[in-house]
C-alpha cells in the first residue's frame, strides 16, 4: 500500500436536493393540517414540528369555448391529487395555508398547464385549457415486434421532453399547435429514428403510423475472467452521441446495451457510425474500457478478460461517521462512471478499481472536504491504495 496523504479543498458539489416529505397530522377533518419537512441523510430524531393550517380549494376547468372538461388530472406540488368530475371540477382539499402553491393540469387532447395560486385562496380558480395537436402511432422492432422499452423524445426549438410510450408500443401524446417539430423514438437494444414533423392545428389528430426502429450497427465478443472462463450477465453499454454531451445523454437515459450470455457472448446493438466508448461492467470485476471505431455493419471485439481489479481505501482526517468516497476513473465528473462508498470510521474501502489514474473527492453535504489524484498503471488484483 502507498501512503498518499490529503489534500483539503473546498468546492461546491450539487447533489439531488433531499426529498419533501408531506405530514398530515390527526384532525376532524383530511388534511386539517399540513407541514412540510426536509430529511438529511443520517436523520433520526426530528425534533418538533410546527404544523400550518391547511385550505381547500374548488378549481373548474373548460376549454376556449367555456365547455366543462372532465378526467382533468389536478396535481399540487404538495403532493395532492385529484381529477374533475363531469362538470369540470375538482377539489383539493388540504393545500397549505402559508405560502404559494403550484398547480398542474393534465388532459388528453389538451396543453398541459400549471398555475401558481397564493394564500389567501379564492374560493374558486376557474382554468381554461387550449386544445393540443395529437400524435399517435406504432413503434416496432425491424422485424415488426414490439421493441419494448421504447423512448419517445419531442423536441421543438431548444425545448424537449420524454413522452410516454405503451408496452406494445402504441402512442398518443400531445403536441403544441402551429409549431413544427421533431420526434426521437430509441430504445436500449436498436437505433434510433428522427423525423422532422410539420406544424398541425389545434384539435387535429395526426396518425404516424407504424414506425420500425432498425438494428443499427453492432459490436461481437465474449466475456471472460483471468482464467478463461466465461462471465454471464455481463452488462455492455455505451451512451449515445448527442449534441449536448456525453453527461445530458446519460442523464437522458440515451444508452445502448446487451448483456453477456452463459458462454459470456454479446451482441450490442443500435450503435451509429463513428467513435463509440464500450464500458463492461460485471459483479465482482473492475469494469473495462474498449474504444472502438464503428465503420461496419458489425465489428467483433474477439474476447474480453475482465480483472478484479484493485481496492482504494480512502482513510479521511477526523477518522468520523459521515461524508461518501467519489472515484472517477473517466475525469468526466459522470456519474455513471464514478464509484462511491460511505466512510466510516474514518474509512471508506471501495473495491474492484480499474487500474490505472483516477480522482477522488470526499464530500460532506455539499462540500468537499478532501481531494486526491491516485493510481497508476499496476494491475495487481486487490492491490490496496491509501489516501
Amino acid at each position: 500500500p502507498r501512503e498518499l496523504g490529503a489534500s483539503r479543498r473546498a468546492c461546491s458539489l450539487d447533489p439531488p436536493p433531499p426529498p419533501r416529505v408531506v405530514m398530515p397530522a390527526p384532525a376532524p377533518r383530511p388534511a386539517a393540517f399540513l407541514t412540510r419537512v426536509s430529511l438529511q441523510a443520517g436523520d433520526g430524531d426530528l425534533g418538533t414540528i410546527p404544523l400550518v393550517r391547511a385550505t381547500p380549494l374548488v378549481v373548474s376547468v373548460s376549454d376556449q369555448s367555456q365547455q366543462p372538461v372532465p378526467n382533468v388530472s389536478v396535481e399540487s406540488d404538495s403532493g395532492l391529487h385529484a381529477r374533475t368530475g363531469a362538470k369540470g371540477s375538482a377539489s383539493l382539499a388540504g393545500l397549505p395555508a402559508d405560502s404559494e402553491t403550484a398547480i398542474t393540469f393534465t388532459a388528453a387532447g389538451f396543453l398541459k398547464k400549471t398555475i401558481h395560486v397564493a394564500p389567501p385562496f379564492a374560493k374558486e380558480e376557474h382554468v381554461v385549457l387550449d386544445r393540443s395537436f395529437v400524435v399517435r402511432g406504432r413503434v416496432v422492432a425491424e422485424d415488426g415486434r414490439a421493441a419494448g422499452s421504447v423512448t419517445a423524445v419531442v423536441a421543438a426549438g431548444a425545448k424537449y421532453r420524454d413522452e410516454h410510450v405503451d408496452a406494445d408500443g402504441t402512442f398518443s401524446f400531445d403536441v403544441e399547435p402551429e409549431k413544427e417539430f421533431d420526434l426521437t423514438f430509441e430504445t436500449p437494444y436498436t437505433a434510433s429514428v428522427s423525423r422532422t414533423e410539420p406544424a398541425g392545428r389545434a384539435g387535429e389528430v395526426r396518425d404516424l403510423g407504424t414506425i420500425r426502429l432498425p438494428s443499427g450497427r453492432s459490436v461481437i465478443g465474449r466475456v471472460v475472467d483471468a482464467s478463461n472462463s466465461a462471465v454471464a450477465g455481463a452488462r455492455i453499454w455505451a451512451v449515445r452521441p448527442s449534441a449536448g454531451g456525453v453527461v445530458t445523454a446519460w442523464a437522458d437515459g440515451r444508452v445502448v446495451e446487451t448483456i453477456s450470455d452463459s458462454t459470456g457472448a454479446f451482441d450490442l446493438r443500435g450503435l451509429a457510425e463513428g467513435p463509440a466508448l464500450l464500458r463492461i461492467d460485471a459483479a465482482d470485476f473492475s469494469r473495462d474500457y474498449r474504444d472502438v471505431a464503428i465503420d461496419a455493419n458489425r465489428v467483433d471485439l474477439g474476447t474480453i478478460t475482465l480483472n478484479r481489479g484493485r481496492t482504494v481505501v480512502v482513510k479521511t482526517r477526523h477518522g468520523n461517521d459521515g461524508g461518501v468516497a467519489h472515484l472517477d476513473m473517466r475525469g468526466q465528473s459522470l456519474e455513471a462512471a464514478m464509484m462511491m462508498a460511505p466512510v466510516l470510521a474514518g474509512h471508506a474501502r471501495l473495491k474492484h478499481v480499474t487500474a490505472g489514474l483516477y480522482h477522488v473527492v470526499v464530500s460532506e453535504g455539499r462540500t468537499a472536504t478532501c481531494e486526491r489524484q491516485g493510481g497508476g498503471e499496476g494491475n495487481a488484483d486487490n492491490e490496496a491504495d491509501r489516501h
